[in-house]
């Protein structure tokens, strides 16, 4: 299976609890989503609180899917990369 397809099947699976993680800024599901996305070890706090931080965003609607979700945290990561100058790795 593809990378982004694991991520999209991972998301779809554990939604609800992986939102409940993003608001809490911590936890298993948004650790494991963050180890699908190639977040290093060392960045993970990083992580946890940057999701945290756009939960408003990502979580906008009721209704917001998984796959939703995850353009949405694509293009949120992209913009704070390129204001930093970092990348994920």
């Amino acid at each position: 299976m593809e990378e982004h397809h694991k991520v999209s099947f991972y998301t779809s699976a554990v939604f609800e609890n992986l939102q409940e993680d993003m608001a809490r800024g911590d936890g298993q599901y948004l650790a494991s989503l963050g180890v699908l996305l190639d977040i290093a070890p060392e960045r993970q706090h990083e992580w946890d609180l940057f999701t945290q931080s756009q939960y408003s965003v990502l979580f906008a609607s009721d209704r917001m899917k998984a796959n939703e979700m995850l353009v949405g945290l694509a293009r949120e990561f992209a913009a704070a990369a390129n204001m930093s100058g970092t990348s994920r790795h």
